[in-house]
């Protein structure tokens, strides 16, 4: 009986499965489209490789080199093709390909994400079982503030806190 009741929940999870890994996916192109749409609409790229000494011709050159010259939604289907690969270009700062970069420091990254989650549990269990068991007082209120505080803060980004 067990078993049946489990087998008609595996086509219902699969099916939720595939809708939020299609959206995750329409979400993904969204932020790449607009992150590519915003380098190119604030300005030619080209300055960031060439810099404010370069010559016309300097300019011509790396359009041409790095395919700036191109239609935009074609340049953005290249972009998508070489992402998909592994590719995701050079850094300006550094010279050197950016996805090796962006690993080398992922531990780093991954090690501050665990110890913030671990802070904010650790505070955030307490403080909500505070709450609850002393509603209306000074310290739910007080947990409350922080609470919508740090929801406005990881919505609109740190630098507006």
């Amino acid at each position: 009986m067990e078993r049946d009741r489990l087998v008609l929940y595996v086509p219902l999870v699969i099916a939720y499965l595939s809708r939020r890994l299609a959206w995750a996916l329409v979400l993904l192109f969204g932020i790449t489209l607009a992150v590519f749409l915003v380098v190119h609409l604030s300005g030619d790229p080209t300055a960031l490789y060439v810099g404010p000494e370069g010559t016309r011709q300097d300019y011509e050159m790396v359009r041409t080199a790095l395919g700036f010259d191109r239609p935009l939604p074609e340049q953005y289907g290249r972009f998508l093709l070489r992402a998909v690969q592994g590719d995701f270009g050079r850094s300006l700062r550094h010279q050197q390909p950016t996805l090796p970069l962006v690993l080398t420091r992922f531990p780093a990254t991954l090690k501050l994400a665990v110890v913030a989650m671990a802070l904010a549990v650790a505070l955030a269990l307490p403080l909500g079982i505070l709450s609850a068991l002393r509603r209306n007082s000074v310290l739910d209120t007080f947990a409350m503030t922080l609470a919508l505080s740090g929801s406005a803060c990881r919505r609109s980004g740190w630098a507006s806190c």
